[in-house]
């Protein structure tokens, strides 16, 4: 089960590792509740969905054996495959540390599972926190750097690429993982643990609709200026930075038409790629340069013209190797098929 904030995939996973996945988009009246944080209200509506697709897929509902939910917004937690349990449930419930549609799933899951007899888990959530000591420092003792990331589709082609490409296990490689989506995730994977990782919401390069890192100086002489709460300031940021700031468009396919045609279009994408490759050379520097691949990955990843001008600045480093879009459904899947097999832990939540 995965809920994302316009639609929801639900998918199959056979232990052969057969796969069967279908996706959902939301209705008028299902995004209404998302937008008013109706945790109850969209609870009930995610069940209903699930629900409706399990009576779809009658022949297969006897035979599942566990349920694979994505983690939503939770305390920071080592990665791998995770027992959902009462506490996890408790501090979704309550949005404890922030709402997002995803923190549904482990609610809903357990209740289908809890009905089943069966167990349910979440693998590599957002808040999958690895970092390294040093890294937790920011430079003001009372704000420590935190570990927020797309770590379920990073981890996944990480362990893909370090197999398939570089045929190494991914707990003996070294690898630099860009996420390029919505907001931008650099992330470094040192022997099978993310180390280092931007929080897209606030560090690192600008995304679609993240603004990333800014001079913070800069940034409270604005607030000041024009008299703004951090509230109304966190709102800006959310619905006027990045590239829809810049040239008020989400539609990367469009704004990417314009690449000829318009210096201002020219000139973002440039400082879009540049920012991006500024933050994989800082990353390599992490890894004191034994670098065995850079991955770019997540749905910019399908701009050749971004992909390449990225590239460009970053080659000299290690071999680069492009994952468009992105692999959430499989990390879900596989991961817990490989846990009930006993080829990868499962941790508690405590």
């Amino acid at each position: 089960m995965n809920p994302g904030s316009t639609s929801i995939k639900l998918g199959f996973y056979l232990s052969t590792g057969q796969k069967e996945i279908n996706e959902v988009k939301y209705d008028a009246p299902t995004l209404e509740l998302l937008g008013k944080r109706d945790i109850s209200g969209y609870r009930r509506k995610l069940e209903e969905i699930v629900r409706d697709y399990l009576e779809e897929q009658e022949a297969r509902w006897g035979e599942i054996t566990a349920i694979a939910a994505r983690g939503g917004l939770l305390k920071p937690v080592r990665g791998g495959v995770i027992l959902i349990n009462q506490e996890m449930i408790t501090d979704l419930l309550a949005s404890r540390f922030g709402w997002h549609p995803s923190n549904m799933a482990p609610v809903v899951a357990s209740d289908i599972a809890r009905e089943r007899r069966i167990e349910a888990y979440i693998v590599d959530p957002i808040s999958t926190d690895e970092l390294a000591e040093v890294a937790r420092i920011s430079g003001f003792p009372d704000v420590p750097r935190r570990s927020f990331s797309h770590a379920l589709n990073m981890k996944m082609v990480g362990r893909e690429v370090a197999v398939s490409e570089l045929h190494k296990d991914y707990d003996s490689a070294n690898l630099i993982v860009v996420h390029m989506g919505g907001r931008l995730s650099v992330s470094v994977h040192q022997c099978g643990k993310m180390v280092d990782v931007n929080d897209g919401r606030s560090e690192g390069p600008f995304g679609i609709e993240g603004s990333g890192g800014l001079p913070v100086y800069e940034l409270l002489k604005y607030m000041e200026r024009n008299n703004l709460t951090p509230g109304e300031m966190i709102r800006r940021l959310h619905n006027g930075s990045g590239l829809y700031g810049y040239l008020g468009s989400k539609n990367f396919q469009e704004i990417e038409a314009n690449y000829d045609k318009d210096k201002r279009t020219t000139l973002a994408i440039d400082a879009l790629a540049y920012q991006i490759a500024k933050e994989v050379g800082g990353a390599s520097a992490v890894l004191k340069g034994k670098v065995d691949g850079i991955i770019i990955t997540g749905g910019l990843a399908h701009s050749q013209l971004l992909v390449n001008k990225i590239k460009e600045r970053i080659c000299w480093i290690a071999p680069v190797f492009v994952r468009p879009g992105e692999r959430e459904m499989d990390a879900l899947g596989i991961g817990v098929l490989e846990a009930l097999k006993g080829q990868r832990a499962i941790h508690n939540y405590v």
